[in-house]
């Protein structure tokens, strides 16, 4: 018999990130500075985070490796510039994937001011 996995915590159980004035993540999964020995994946599943961003701000170029990033617009834009594909711009209800292969770098973040 499988066992199944627990439930996913509630939302207000959620790891806050330490504040910034742009970023604000919730994770689901240890990531960054958060551990816990109880949440560190879902099979191959590692990081997993509700990231509310604010306007004409984001995340710089940085690099990615063995990574599948996923993205789905919950309330205004997303851009999403990636070196291994072309710059795309997300809308609410709108989704992006990438992979993140060794050497790939990319840059995401709100171009406008909050809506």
């Amino acid at each position: 018999m499988s066992r199944l996995p627990p439930p996913p915590p509630p939302a207000d159980s959620l790891h806050i990130s330490k504040p910034t004035w742009w970023l604000e993540s919730r994770f689901h999964f240890s990531f960054a500075d958060y551990y816990d020995n109880a949440r560190l994946n879902f099979g191959a599943l590692r990081v997993l985070n509700d990231d509310v961003v604010q306007g004409k701000a984001g995340f710089g170029t940085h690099p990615h490796r063995d990574a599948e990033i996923f993205s789905y617009v919950v309330d205004g834009h997303l851009s999403h510039q990636a070196s291994s594909s072309t710059a795309g711009w997300g809308r609410h209800g709108g989704m992006a994937c990438q992979q993140g292969r060794c050497g790939t770098t990319a840059a995401s973040g709100k171009p406008q001011a909050q809506e």
